[in-house]
């Protein structure tokens, strides 16, 4: 692990309607858009989808990086749901 503080820096563009693309340095662009349920087109990752995808990955991060459950031979299924 590199020392801390570790920085993230993301973009969010786009204008008031539409979608905003969301990127980072060497990642892949996420499009993203309000979801069906505020009116958005449902067809990309909502503020919603990441909130859900943020809790996951933070509890799923521990043990992909804990050498003994690596070795384990099923995988560790994190599941995020929640509402707004």
């Amino acid at each position: 692990m590199t020392p801390l503080p570790h920085h993230y820096d993301v973009r969010l563009s786009g204008g008031p309607t539409g979608y905003a693309p969301v990127s980072s340095h060497g990642l892949p662009e996420l499009r993203t858009a309000p979801p069906a349920d505020y009116g958005g087109p449902g067809d990309a990752w909502s503020p919603e989808h990441l909130k859900g995808c943020l809790v996951s990955a933070s509890l799923s991060t521990p043990i992909r990086l804990e050498p003994e459950i690596q070795e384990a031979p099923e995988a560790v299924p994190v599941v995020s749901r929640g509402n707004s």
